[in-house]
């Protein structure tokens, strides 16, 4: 923990330090090669429980719990060596998930009113503290394949009959009599598992879960992990639309693909209704520490319109790769495909437009600030990470990409279509997100978000998403310029100079008439009316 946080600012160097002694430790104790006392001592802090289970699993709870933050802190530390490495040593945890999974199974015949199991405190701490770290597990599982594309290693239904995570107030009992005292006054002991979450929230009737009153009992964690579940089984959708798409259209394919996308969104839009009465039905306000669970699960929601009708494959290149022409190659390949065009689409650009909006009405002075790191958690850094450096910079940049070349080679829009592009327009303009006479609606939106995301947060992998989106916007400008039409106006911003320069067709020869260039302008310029000569002709 002390070296993801010494990832903030210029102590850096401590953060490798740490994290290489502790990989140390973890390697010996993997080998056996601790000494007996050392060995002896964290068996002392460990709760009796544990003590007499330890040869039931592969390796004892806190080896997993050390490993746990110290994969997390590879990561997504920014070095994308490390971060391969990190990606490999995840199976590590994926094993360990499959190893104890067996111990905090769901009750298969759920009753929400049956008491637990466990009447003493130790082994209900135990059993608690196990699933905790299972759906921790679990959590960056869907990380990984949200930060990096990676194909995610835990399912929601193949993996998901763990019960999911107590209300946080039997949790943080601090003392075993208050723990007593909460958990007799307590309505809800039990918990379904997540795979039954997930199946309820997508596809229960509206009021299923409500029918009890306004009184949901999923804690705010649990209801985290049920997104992330939720996202796990739209990317598993989004693979079966993957050949669909590619295949030729005919009936029963398109019928199968409108079927999917369609249960897809109407899944969504539950979820987005029973947040919102979730958290309308608290009795009291919710805690410093449950407010920003309420915010990462529409994070996840926004993350989940996006994998419902996106292929999100270029993340691995852009975010893991060193060499520079071979993101800006990847990323012209992806500007270059033309992204789906349909209603469900529509309606995810409209959800991602909350990651847009939300940083500069909260404030990005006060977001800019690294303080404001330590109370976001990966999720937000991530999850609206990518909701910039995917949603916004992939998905949302290369779809306003597309809708402003169409528009400039005089190709109607649908009438949805060209009310969302007018409405980003205006929304960025009103935030100062662009400039009024911008050329590239894109390339405004992705390199203001890049300057946001250079230097705000601990995690270090939010740099790498910043120059990801600073080559993004510069490829969407670069080709707006080189495909606008003839007799078309450019404006050119400058720091010293604005020009507007017309390209006019003078006896099969292209003549740009300039204003006040230097040499070096005018030679751009030039070449660009070259490239507009072999386009347009």
């Amino acid at each position: 923990m002390c070296a993801i946080g010494a990832l903030m600012g210029p102590e850096q160097d401590v953060a490798t330090m740490l994290s290489a002694q502790v990989e140390e430790l973890v390697q010996a104790d993997e080998q056996g090669s601790l000494d007996c006392h050392r060995l002896d001592r964290y068996e002392y802090i460990m709760p009796p429980s544990e003590q007499t289970k330890r040869t039931s699993h592969a390796h004892p709870i806190w080896l997993l719990q050390t490993k746990l933050p110290l994969i997390w802190f590879r990561a997504f530390c920014g070095n994308p060596y490390v971060v391969t490495d990190a990606l490999k040593e995840f199976g590590f945890l994926v094993n360990a998930y499959w190893d104890r999974m067996s111990d905090v199974r769901a009750d298969p015949h759920f009753d929400k009113h049956r008491t637990s199991p466990y009447s003493d405190w130790h082994s209900w701490c135990q059993f608690e503290l196990t699933k905790r770290l299972l759906h921790s597990i679990f959590i960056l599982s869907n990380l990984l394949t949200a930060a990096y594309g990676a194909t995610p290693a835990l399912s929601a239904f193949q993996d998901g009959d763990i019960e999911l995570p107590c209300h946080d107030n039997l949790w943080n009992a601090p003392t075993e009599e208050l723990w007593k005292e909460r958990i007799s006054l307590s309505l809800y002991t039990r918990q379904v598992s997540l795979k039954v979450g997930v199946t309820q929230l997508m596809g229960g009737a509206p009021n299923d879960l409500w029918k009890n009153g306004p009184h949901i009992f999923w804690s705010p964690f649990a209801a985290v992990v049920i997104m992330y579940g939720i996202s796990i089984h739209l990317w598993h959708k989004s693979q079966i639309l993957l050949p669909i798409s590619a295949s030729p259209p005919f009936e029963q394919t398109q019928d199968l693909k409108s079927l999917i996308l369609d249960g897809a969104a109407e899944a969504l839009s539950r979820c987005h209704e029973h947040i919102l009465r979730a958290r309308d039905a608290q009795c009291v306000p919710w805690t410093d520490s449950e407010g920003p669970l309420l915010f990462n699960c529409c994070s996840i929601l926004r993350l989940c319109h996006l994998r419902a009708v996106a292929d999100v494959g270029i993340l691995g290149v852009a975010l893991l790769q060193t060499s520079p022409p071979v993101i800006t190659q990847a990323l012209h390949n992806f500007i270059s495909t033309p992204p789906q065009r349909n209603a469900i689409v529509v309606k995810a650009i409209n959800k991602t437009l909350e990651g847009l909006v939300l940083p500069c009405t909260i404030g990005g002075n006060y977001l800019s600030k690294k303080t404001a790191a330590l109370t976001w958690s990966i999720e937000t850094a991530i999850l609206s990470g990518t909701a910039v450096s995917l949603t916004i910079g992939l998905f949302l940049m290369r779809w306003v990409h597309w809708m402003e070349m169409l528009v400039k080679k005089r190709i109607e829009l649908e009438q949805s279509e060209a009310l969302l592009l007018n409405h980003i327009r205006n929304h960025c303009l009103e935030l100062e997100i662009i400039e009024a006479g911008t050329i590239s609606l894109a390339a405004g939106i992705g390199k203001y978000y890049a300057t946001y995301y250079d230097d705000t947060w601990v995690w270090r992998i939010t740099p790498r998403i910043a120059t990801v989106l600073r080559e993004m916007g510069s490829l969407c400008e670069s080709e707006t310029r080189i495909s606008s039409p003839l007799n078309h106006d450019i404006a050119i911003s400058n720091t010293q100079f604005t020009a507007t320069w017309k390209v006019e067709l003078d006896s099969g020869s292209l003549i740009p008439r300039l204003g006040h260039l230097d040499k070096a302008d005018v030679g751009t310029f030039l070449y660009r009316a070259m490239s507009l000569r072999y386009f347009w002709r």
